[in-house]
């Protein structure tokens, strides 16, 4: 009987160890799952942090393009107002000359 009693013993402290294994491995592959997980949201974040400088880029350089057409469009504003501005002058003088003026 006690070779009954001690072989039960061990049985149910095999059986409380294996138990805890599983458990132990379960939490584990949940871990794994929660890291993996993390690592693809950190990843996203990078690629997201990646997209936002391009477009921070691409910001700046249109910004730039603007301010050049703007001083381009300035610059052949006052072109043409001179050559406006020339033209009723001489227009002005002409009538102005042969109305006797």
């Amino acid at each position: 009987m006690t070779d009954n009693t001690k072989a039960n013993g061990w049985s149910e402290w095999a059986h409380r160890v294996l138990g805890d294994i599983e458990r132990i491995e379960e939490r584990q592959e949940e871990m794994n799952k929660n890291i993996q997980s993390q690592a693809r949201f950190f990843g996203d974040i990078g690629r997201i942090e990646t997209t936002q400088g391009e477009m921070f880029r691409i910001i700046q350089a249109q910004a730039i393009e603007i301010a050049i057409l703007k001083t381009k469009a300035a610059m052949i504003g006052g072109v043409w107002g001179a050559i406006i501005g020339a033209i009723v002058s001489i227009v002005v003088a002409m009538i102005l000359h042969k109305v006797g003026m």
